[in-house]
């Protein structure tokens, strides 16, 4: 079984190093290019305090198609990511995206049409990456499958059974699109918010923080949209959000967080950028995400993000 991974960040590190320790016989790679490739092989990762190294996979060199390939960049790492995914795509390569949003899976499915690109999402993890130094207190769980699975097919199966193996943390749910759009709705609230406000998960988990609140209706605006497009979400999934934003380090920071405090662009464009677009298509109000979209913006103006 050969696994491979692009995006050798926070989330991909902490997913590949899993696999790789409970899938000891498996060949588990990264492929890397330039700079990128020279500073994982000279120095790795280290992830709670483990030194941690992967075998580096360059463009041009000998490699066997993967049998799985997590791709686990930034959404502007994504056309990048699939020049570099070429060599090692090949029919009946299964291949699961950890980039946030909801743009990814098509723009893999058409890149790689002999691959079976599984829609997938992450979930309930804090992990932050400084350097090459990666911490999590919380692992998360992923969440994978067909638009539905009832029942899975059998390569939906089969790597439900690979994960059990490995022992991480997954689900296969019913409905794979209603889940790729709660993630969207919780990512929408809390990554512009903590980003804009200088918020860590703490300020989100307290009852009637101010914080809370923004985070609160941004999503509340996305559900209006996702209604609009068919897809049922409601005050039970804002629940079920804010149940998970309980079990994360106070501490920790969202993603777009620590791009701000590092002074490097956010994905803003696909969270709070996306449902302004979406809302001015269907006829929606968006406020809310309207003037995150602007405020995250002007922080990376202020902090100098390249």
């Amino acid at each position: 079984m050969r696994i491979g991974l692009i995006g050798l960040g926070a989330l991909g590190g902490i997913y590949l190093d899993r696999i790789a320790r409970g899938l000891p016989e498996a060949d588990v790679f990264v492929v890397a290019d330039g700079e990128r490739a020279d500073r994982l092989e000279r120095d790795g990762i280290v992830i709670n305090g483990r030194d941690v190294r992967f075998p580096v996979v360059r463009p041009g060199s000998p490699a066997a198609p993967a049998d799985l390939l997590l791709i686990a960049t930034k959404a502007n790492g994504l056309e990048p990511a699939i020049a570099l995914a070429r060599p090692v795509v090949a029919a009946g390569t299964v291949i699961l995206s950890l980039i946030n949003g909801i743009h990814s899976e098509d723009a893999l499915a058409s890149a790689f049409p002999q691959a079976d690109v599984l829609l997938s999402m992450t979930a309930g993890s804090d992990v932050v990456r400084r350097g090459n130094d990666i911490t999590y207190e919380n692992f998360g769980r992923i969440a994978f499958g067909r638009e539905t699975n009832a029942p899975a097919d059998d390569v939906v199966a089969a790597l439900d059974a690979l994960l059990t193996q490995a022992d991480v943390p997954h689900e296969v749910p019913a409905d794979m699109r209603r889940s790729l759009w709660w993630k969207f709705m919780g990512n929408v609230g809390i990554k512009p918010a903590s980003a804009l406000l200088d918020a860590e998960y703490g300020a989100f988990n307290r009852e009637g923080s101010h914080a809370r609140e923004v985070m609160l209706a941004a999503q509340r605006e996305l559900i209006r949209i996702a209604a609009a497009k068919g897809v049922d979400l409601g005050d039970g999934d804002l629940d079920e959000w804010l149940r998970v934003v309980a079990t994360l380090a106070p501490h920790g920071e969202t993603s777009m967080l620590q791009d701000i405090r590092a002074g490097r662009r956010t994905e803003i464009d696909i969270f709070s950028g996306v449902v302004v677009g979406l809302g001015r298509e269907l006829g929606i109000p968006t406020p809310v995400n309207e003037v995150l979209l602007h405020g995250v913006k002007a922080r990376e103006q202020i902090v100098g993000a390249a």
